[in-house]
């Protein structure tokens, strides 16, 4: 049994979600507050959810098909570069994070933390 066309979306209904994506993401690129800080997780999660949302209504709309992976990983390369680059600002100024989401935002903390520019 296939899963991938389970979820029937309207036109309107891609358009709202691909709204509300597009402002999740350009708000947290605008955001001058360092201790906002997506973990890897939550972006991948994000960006593979825009790519299929993404080629979903360029298919229902009828238009040039774009490759989405390429241009969403892009996307996603430059979300995750602003995310590490918060925590390396954060960890010049000495300031501790301890409200980690998960083990594997522990761990990406731990290894920006370390890492030298």
């Amino acid at each position: 049994m296939s899963y991938k066309n389970n979820i029937h979306l309207s036109k309107n209904e891609l358009k709202v979600l691909i709204d509300c994506i597009e402002t999740k993401l350009n708000s947290y690129v605008e955001s001058k507050d360092d201790r906002e800080i997506l973990n890897n997780s939550y972006i991948n999660i994000l960006f593979n959810a825009a790519s299929k949302i993404y080629e979903k209504q360029n298919e229902m709309s009828g238009h040039m098909q774009l490759d989405w992976d390429s241009i969403v990983n892009k996307w996603k390369n430059e979300v995750a570069e602003i995310s590490r680059d918060k925590i390396l600002k954060l960890n010049n100024k000495h300031i501790v994070k301890t409200d980690f989401l998960d083990m594997s935002d522990f761990n990406r903390w731990e290894k920006i933390r370390t890492y030298n520019k």
